[in-house]
């Protein structure tokens, strides 16, 4: 089985500044992180691969940095 799960980078919300005057996330305040639903998704997937043979690929788009969440995700 084939199973394929959609990785997002998101600002770490714990170290993240929000501009309340523009009603803006300062995204230069914080690094990033993976969207912890997407975690959520690459565990499930992974216990899955556990109980049957299947290829998990991890999938994600945006700038280069991104990359390193696929890097992560391994």
């Amino acid at each position: 089985m084939n199973l394929i799960v959609l990785i997002k980078q998101v600002p770490d919300m714990e170290k993240v500044k929000f501009d309340s005057e523009k009603g803006l996330v300062d995204r230069t305040s914080a690094g990033v992180e993976i969207n912890p639903f997407d975690l959520n998704a690459l565990e499930a997937a992974v216990n899955i691969g556990r109980s049957i043979e299947s290829t998990i690929t991890a999938l994600t788009m945006g700038p280069p940095r991104g990359e390193e969440s696929l890097k992560d995700a391994i």
